[in-house]
């Protein structure tokens, strides 16, 4: 299929971010969804001090045009249906603008998804891109907002390198001798395996959040 190896290039951006914004909020655990089509990215819980248990769920988006063209694009229909920010279960959006191919060279905005309703029911710039058909046309819609309405959602500001403290997600191993334990139990234990596991694709394929997490830990 034509633009297939652009579409996997992004996606695997796309799974990147998705952990690096966990170290953006404070959570007591989170849990991905299965699939490719995804309402949401993950879902965090968090307890409060008056033992209410709190469940959110987050959008994580990515995009670099956004650096010099100042707008974030917010995607509304793909294929001719709804999609994007009139589908989505999140509450909140985390939207990172990268302004080069460094990691950490980006600014991070947590954008209730309320307030981009509000400001999309208000523009009328559309823009396509995303995915595209056999001849090569963009079949996604995206409303383009300038970045100048989220300032007061900015989390931080060109991070490069991060100053924050990396997360411990702690996912638990579903396979191999090991199954049951979490990657950092399986590290105390057994480096070398640790070691072997992290240079097998299906490993890396398959379990990315754990695979970060290892990798993580082998610095």
């Amino acid at each position: 299929m034509p633009h297939e190896e652009d579409f996997y290039k992004c996606l695997k951006v796309g799974e990147k971010y998705e952990s690096i914004a966990l170290e953006y909020i404070k959570f007591d655990s989170v849990k991905f969804p299965d699939g490719k089509c995804k309402e949401f990215d993950f879902e965090i819980t968090k307890k409060k001090k008056d033992g209410e248990i709190i469940h959110t769920k987050y959008e994580v988006k990515c995009d670099k045009k956004a650096s010099t063209s100042g707008n974030l694009a917010i995607e509304f229909e793909s294929r001719g249906e709804n999609s994007g920010v009139l589908t989505t279960e999140a509450k909140y959006y985390i939207y990172f603008i990268r302004h080069s191919n460094k990691t950490y060279d980006i600014t991070c905005y947590k954008i209730p998804v309320k307030k981009l309703l509000e400001l999309c029911e208000k523009e009328t710039r559309v823009a396509y891109g995303g995915d595209r058909d056999e001849n090569g046309n963009y079949l996604n819609k995206m409303w383009l907002i300038n970045k100048k309405h989220f300032k007061k959602y900015i989390k931080t500001e060109r991070i490069n390198p991060p100053y924050f403290k990396k997360v411990e997600i702690n996912f638990k191993m579903k396979f191999g001798k090991y199954q049951g334990k979490t990657i950092k139990e399986v590290f105390g234990m057994d480096k070398s395996y640790c070691d072997w596991l992290s240079k097998q694709s299906f490993f890396r394929d398959n379990n990315r959040h754990i695979y970060d997490e290892l990798m993580n830990m082998l610095g």
